[in-house]
């Protein structure tokens, strides 16, 4: 294991050994997940999943990630708990899953930022450093832009056709969405360059431009897909595009994209669509 760690992290480590340590990491990672579960942020299944990423990503990239993938949650749960009462109010029977997180949300969101952590806690390549955050900030992004825009007073509209949709649909966007969703991959790439700019001789400026770049890429590349592939159904009864495949026991027929795509697909895709524009970007700068 080759992790990044803070001072505090790498003093605890040199204290406790790498058995205590890691039992540590778990604890304090299952006093998160508890506080997130008693607030209803997390279903169980969605605590068991929080546990595992949380838990890989300190132990192999060390306090400071563990640091980010807290900004991440923590943010994004406030702002989930803020815009919850007008998104439910504007996207009543459109959304398929609300404001408590299950395990396919949760990977969805951190599983990729894991993956890398873990390539990173394996090889010591810088590369995973700024994969990992290259995911976070997509998923950051996409979750801003989200709840903020759900607040804008002005409907949103497809990114494809700029045609007006209803709130809550996916694919719309707003441009109070827009700017919620930069400023969240900005806020990731900030923390990440504030918390690890000092612990090795590489270019730390142009990786967290890269990273912030990468993660706004990947939220409008979850609005576009949002908009083409995802799976769309056609609520007859209450005149209604969902993305409910069922509603009352009964089978909805698909009015666009593919039935099986559903948002979390389209998380886990916008999420590595943010990392491989990260590698390419850390290629070739």
């Amino acid at each position: 294991m080759n992790p990044v760690v803070s001072i505090v992290g790498d003093h605890v480590l040199e204290t406790v050994g790498p058995i205590w340590y890691f039992i540590l990491i778990v604890l304090a990672n299952m006093l998160l997940c508890k506080i997130a579960y008693q607030k209803k942020s997390l279903s169980l299944t969605g605590t068991a999943a929080t546990l595992f990423v949380g838990t890989s990503v300190f132990w192999n990239i060390g306090l400071s990630g563990w640091l980010i993938l807290i900004i991440f949650f923590v943010s994004s749960t406030i702002l989930t708990k803020v815009a919850r009462p007008y998104a439910m109010e504007a996207s009543m029977g459109i959304q398929k899953k609300g404001g408590c997180r299950d395990h396919m949300q949760v990977f969805a969101n951190g599983g990729p930022a894991a993956i890398a952590a873990i390539l990173y806690g394996f090889t010591g390549d810088h590369l995973y450093l700024l994969l990992f955050g290259a995911a976070i900030a997509a998923s950051t992004s996409d979750t801003w832009a989200g709840e903020i825009g759900i607040l804008s007073d002005k409907p949103p509209v497809s990114i494809v056709t700029f045609q007006e949709v209803e709130k809550g649909l996916s694919g719309g966007v707003t441009v109070m969405g827009t700017i919620g969703g930069f400023l969240g991959s900005l806020t990731i790439a900030v923390s990440w360059y504030a918390l690890y700019s000092s612990t090795g001789n590489y270019d730390w400026s142009t990786d967290m431009l890269c990273i912030a770049f990468a993660g706004f890429m990947g939220c409008m590349a979850d609005s576009f897909l949002g908009a083409t592939v995802q799976g769309h159904f056609y609520d007859e009864a209450n005149n209604q595009i969902t993305e409910h495949e069922y509603r009352n026991g009964v089978r909805l027929p698909l009015c666009k994209g593919i039935a099986f795509i559903d948002n979390d697909i389209v998380n886990l895709l916008s999420n590595l669509y943010a990392m491989v524009i990260a590698y390419f970007l850390f290629a070739m700068l």
